[in-house]
């Protein structure tokens, strides 16, 4: 008879009717402590409360955190042996590292480059005069303004989607567009 009445509902309705017998299971075995001898999956909190990240980045007064003008500096020609954390050892020479990280590729190997963001101006502009050309892990570092961190443009190798064109819109249209 159950089957009979599983065939005549939507697929919907069976993925709701599984999902309320999954929550009154957790609650169930939430409120007696486990689940009949099973150890009990405890509630994860967020990431961001469980560990923060060591150097968060600063909160601008719009709120956002993008940094400000001027605090930060591009690092590169890094080994890939470096971590955030050699980075903010050795910039922090220069000033109060608010935020150290290195670039990496999706399988998670490092780019060679990184961002250092400073407290303020003054530091980033002190790294670029002390640490540029300084090594690094066996490596010679350059360090120079972070010329990205104005956000807005799209530059060499970057590209940019454009949807919900009209048929009629060539790429010479699209061109002109954002030549202005």
């Amino acid at each position: 008879m159950a089957a009979a009445m599983k065939l005549s509902m939507s697929l919907d309705e069976i993925s709701a009717q599984e999902a309320a017998k999954h929550r009154e299971r957790r609650a169930a075995d939430a409120s007696t402590g486990g689940g009949g001898g099973k150890m009990s999956r405890r509630t994860l909190a967020p990431r961001a409360t469980r560990r923060p990240a060591p150097y968060a980045m600063a909160r601008s007064p719009q709120g956002q955190g993008a940094p400000q003008p001027g605090r930060s500096v591009y690092v590169g020609n890094l080994s890939w042996a470096v971590a955030w954390h050699h980075l903010k050892d050795h910039f922090k020479a220069a000033g109060e590292v608010e935020h150290a990280d290195v670039m990496t590729e999706p399988g998670g190997r490092s780019k060679g480059y990184g961002i250092v963001v400073f407290r303020d101006a003054r530091g980033a502009s002190q790294a670029i005069r002390m640490l540029h050309d300084t090594e690094l892990l066996g490596r010679k570092i350059l360090v120079r303004e972070n010329r990205e961190e104005a956000g807005g443009g799209v530059g060499a190798g970057q590209s940019l989607y454009v949807g919900n064109l009209a048929w009629d819109v060539s790429w010479q249209d699209l061109k002109d567009h954002f030549k202005s």
